[in-house]
């Protein structure tokens, strides 16, 4: 009940459309939305969306993703310790 896709929106990546409509369907603002890609389009979607991003790049450093605006990272496994250190910051 909770998958969002480009089929329930006006316009797929990188439109902002599906990200917009997945915060609202699930009540949160866009601000509080941490969006992970792989994708260009993906990532400019979400920051058009004024969410942030993480952009997954197993195969490489990431550097493409980093220019489009993502923080990148080569594994979901990078992510526990990513979000431990934001909450830390927030604090």
């Amino acid at each position: 009940g909770r998958t969002h896709s480009a089929r329930d929106v006006a316009a797929g990546k990188p439109a902002p459309d599906v990200f917009l409509a997945a915060a609202a369907a699930e009540g949160i603002t866009p601000h509080a939305c941490i969006v992970i890609e792989d994708s260009l389009p993906g990532i400019r979607g979400a920051l058009a969306a004024g969410m942030a991003c993480i952009g997954l790049d197993p195969h490489g450093p990431g550097e493409a993703l980093r220019a489009a605006g993502a923080h990148p990272v080569r594994a979901l496994s990078e992510l526990p310790a990513l979000f431990r250190a934001a909450m830390r910051a927030a604090a």
